[in-house]
């Protein structure tokens, strides 16, 4: 895949948007409105997770797909159920939304090496 693709997915959903937003009498995004780059990915998650910020943070490495969690653990958002009867249904399918362009993995990358730095 080229660097193009990606670039014109976003693209045409761009497009796709904005003729929905000049249809509408109200003149509003129909999905919402959303921050730009990783802002609007963690409001869009914020808002499949109840709008809870917090939960943005404890689930970034499963979103991001560095960690796998056992669906028999506790779930992160701490409210002392299992993963697989709390969290992990939506998780599973923000991670396949997002596709191979998950911004969540970039942001662990940055995480990683803010970590490293810090530690030096």
């Amino acid at each position: 895949m080229t660097a193009l693709h990606p670039f014109l997915d976003q693209v045409s959903a761009f497009f796709e948007r904005q003729l929905i937003y000049d249809a509408s009498p109200e003149k509003r995004w129909a999905w919402g409105e959303r921050g730009h780059g990783i802002i609007g990915y963690i409001e869009f998650v914020q808002d499949a997770l109840d709008g809870d910020a917090s939960l943005v943070d404890n689930f970034a490495l499963l979103l991001s797909g560095r960690e796998n969690l056992d669906p028999n653990s506790f779930c992160p958002c701490g409210r002392n159920r299992k993963y697989k009867h709390c969290h992990a249904k939506r998780i599973a399918k923000l991670i396949e939304r997002f596709g191979e362009n998950n911004p969540f993995f970039q942001l662990a990358d940055r995480r990683d090496i803010d970590n490293q730095n810090m530690r030096s």
